[in-house]
């Protein structure tokens, strides 16, 4: 039965499974960006990621903390070259003035490139974080 242990090893190492994964980054003492580094106007915007994500990542894993004013504000979020909604990840403020938290992974592509689109509210706090990348 050792035989059939050592095939299996031999085959998930070939295929990188042991070397490949999510990588956290820790606990990040700031944000990568806050509400200055946005536009808020209901239109999508790059935003590049290329100095945090590595080369060879295929996705990111993207916390967002927001708080509105309004009830209605909404954070969309996509790898900037898709433009399907089955494809997004975001945020929606359900209550004005409460700090709310959103987790999700956005696929990479090689310019580790994402587009975002916010809503032109009353914005008074907004941050966006990388957790980690997956290989």
């Amino acid at each position: 039965m050792q035989w059939l242990i050592d095939i299996v090893k031999e085959w998930t190492i070939a295929q990188n499974y042991l070397t490949q994964g999510f990588v956290s980054r820790g606990d990040p003492a700031n944000a990568d960006f806050e509400l200055g580094n946005f536009t808020t106007d209901n239109a999508f915007h790059d935003l590049d990621l290329s100095a945090i994500v590595p080369a060879d990542a295929k996705a990111a894993s993207i916390c967002t903390v927001a708080r509105d004013t309004t009830d209605i504000g909404s954070i969309k979020i996509q790898r900037s070259d898709y433009n399907s909604i089955r494809t997004m990840g975001g945020q929606a403020i359900i209550k004005a003035n409460r700090i709310e938290y959103e987790m999700f992974t956005i696929s990479m592509n090689t310019d580790r490139k994402i587009k975002y689109s916010i809503s032109a509210s009353g914005w008074n706090f907004l941050t966006l974080t990388v957790a980690g990348w997956w290989f």
